[in-house]
């Protein structure tokens, strides 16, 4: 069976990640890939080389005047006989579109939903943009939700299919906490809260920090472990967070690494793992941070409740709340609130597999 995944973004963040991770998966099925990528993107150079056929597609012009492009993707599609198509960036989606009116053959689109859809989106053009997707993924129920409320697709269009990793990583990483905490310069007995992803003021680190300076005579031994980079053209937000650990004095209790492309020990090494963001659509690190048997902490809004079991799996807090986020640290470093981190990563390990995806995309395309 032949499939065509379409993404031509130039940058490098969680969405095109989790695109390469599909791209590579499904080419290790009985699938024939092609990937319609932008020429020299570091997507398409990853693909690359690990093998998986790419065709060059640079979307250029206004996003709303596609003609062009979407008669070059339906003529590719046509010459290698392609019928499905998986929308991988959510740019492409007005272009895949219109291809279907351009195509020869009957194409089967396929949207794979990582962004949250909180805007009303009604109208004729609106319409069109929906109702030619034959299969809407969406990885959480009240993503769903959203999408019932805010645009013309159907029940019926809608598939909920969690986005995954390969669990494994994590899951069977046998390095003991204290050779992780030791790996980042750390005491066995340190207790290490922290984060991991970009440093921006929609992240809400700061959070984090003033959590700590509330903290910080009642754990001794509380250390702060933030690993990013700040966002690409971002205003100093980096600078704002050494400010304030100066500021509170707990800036000798803080440590700041840059971003990590091998994390599994890393999540080891945290006592308390963070989501901290003010409303992140599907954090993989929390997924992470729990495949790893790290006690988690999550924000009140988005994905993060549903990842988190409505609490179940870990501790909400609403966005900014300080006072709230150190109770819950201080109750875990007490051990007044089990989370049982244990148990919950074998759930998150049968649920959120990557072999779980594939096999249900198969099933789904077949």
């Amino acid at each position: 069976m032949k499939l065509a995944i379409i993404c031509s973004s130039g940058a490098w963040g969680g969405l095109e990640i989790n695109i390469f991770n599909v791209c590579k998966w499904l080419s290790q099925s009985n699938i024939e890939l092609v990937v319609f990528t932008k020429t020299g993107s570091k997507i398409d150079l990853e693909l690359k080389a690990i093998g998986i056929h790419t065709i060059e597609f640079d979307q250029k012009g206004k996003k709303h005047l596609q003609f062009a492009n979407a008669k070059y993707l339906a003529q590719r599609l046509d010459k290698h006989h392609i019928k499905n198509v998986l929308i991988g960036h959510y740019e492409q989606h007005y272009t895949c579109v219109l291809a279907t009116l351009f195509s020869k053959n009957r194409l089967n689109i396929i949207y794979m939903q990582q962004m949250q859809h909180n805007i009303k989106k009604f109208g004729p053009y609106y319409y069109l943009l929906y109702k030619r997707v034959n299969t809407w993924l969406t990885p959480l129920e009240s993503l769903k939700e959203q999408l019932l409320k805010n645009t013309h697709l159907s029940e019926n269009q809608i598939k909920i299919l969690p986005l995954c990793l390969e669990t494994d990583r994590f899951y069977k990483n046998t390095i003991s906490k204290a050779e992780a905490k030791a790996q980042f310069g750390y005491s066995e007995n340190d207790f290490i809260i922290g984060t991991i992803g970009r440093l921006d003021k929609e992240k809400g680190q700061e959070t984090i920090l003033k959590a700590a300076e509330i903290l910080k005579n009642q754990i001794p031994q509380l250390k702060i472990l933030l690993a990013g980079e700040e966002t690409a053209g971002g205003t100093g937000y980096k600078n704002l967070l050494l400010a304030l650990a100066n500021k509170t004095d707990i800036n000798d209790n803080m440590q700041l690494l840059p971003f990590q492309k091998d994390t599994p020990n890393l999540f080891k090494a945290l006592d308390v793992f963070i989501m901290s963001s003010k409303s992140e659509p599907y954090g993989m690190v929390t997924l992470e941070a729990l495949l790893s048997g790290t006690n988690v902490i999550g924000t009140n809004s988005g994905g993060t409740i549903d990842l988190l079991n409505k609490g179940k799996y870990g501790q909400l807090y609403a966005f900014g709340d300080a006072n709230t986020l150190a109770s819950h640290i201080l109750n875990l470093y007490n051990l007044k609130e089990t989370v049982n981190a244990q148990d919950h990563a074998l759930e998150i390990n049968q649920k959120y597999s990557h072999l779980v995806w594939v096999e249900e995309f198969c099933r789904l395309l077949n």
